[in-house]
């Protein structure tokens, strides 16, 4: 099964020129030719993913990890395999504890692909009055070392 078809089955909302639907048949390739986009839910962030960088925004709790993780995951992957450099902003407001085993697998291929020589920036972006998410993304910074990673307060 192609992520495509795991993504239509769980009812993401995903966009490349045009939004694919759940039960609309679509071609891959145009899916990554120019960007994945998830679409925020209550209980997950909005993702969009293009060959130069990731945006993820919202909340990050859903029900199954797996299930939201996994197409994310497959799309960062491949996009990385032909970027030169890559930008991710992540700006959440709340993550439970699964998430965070995600994050730290997501922010993981980032390093491992600045380890490679590939431009890696990274903005982890909180608001001034949250200082948990500050917090947090202290505690992940300290896991870098070759991928550029900033706090900014928004």
């Amino acid at each position: 099964m192609n992520l495509l078809s795991i993504c239509l089955q769980l009812g993401f909302a995903i966009s490349a020129e045009a939004t694919y639907k759940k039960h609309e048949a679509r071609q891959p390739s145009k899916l990554w030719s120019d960007r994945m986009q998830l679409e925020a839910t209550n209980r997950t962030p909005a993702v969009s993913i293009s060959a130069t960088g990731i945006e993820m925004k919202g909340e990050c709790y859903p029900e199954d990890i797996t299930a939201f993780a996994e197409p994310v995951m497959e799309a960062l992957r491949q996009q990385l395999e032909s970027a030169e450099s890559f930008h991710a902003r992540i700006e959440l407001y709340y993550f439970n504890s699964s998430s965070a085993k995600f994050l730290f697998d997501f922010f993981e291929e980032l390093e491992e692909a600045a380890e490679d020589g590939k431009q890696i920036q990274i903005d982890w972006c909180y608001r001034a009055d949250d200082s948990s998410m500050q917090e947090a993304g202290e505690d992940f910074e300290e896991d870098f070392e070759n991928a550029q990673y900033q706090l900014v307060e928004i």
